[in-house]
């Protein structure tokens, strides 16, 4: 769906990425984080809230495991 839900250039979609993440909020945790739920609708509809989710977990990024 690139060109529709969100940019089809890369440059773009890095640019628009970046944005996001830098326009979320500085909130914190309460407690470590195990994981979050974020929307997946085109980034004009839930990139700001994806962009939240995601800062989160900011801290715990040089203890994240991937499994894959």
């Amino acid at each position: 769906m690139a060109g529709t839900f969100y940019p089809c250039d890369g440059a773009r979609l890095r640019t628009a990425v970046e944005s996001f993440l830098g326009g979320a909020s500085a909130a914190r945790a309460a407690i470590p984080l195990r994981g979050v739920i974020v929307p997946h609708a085109g980034y004009r509809y839930s990139g700001p809230i994806a962009a939240s989710a995601y800062s989160l977990l900011r801290p715990a990024v040089p203890v994240i495991e991937r499994l894959c």
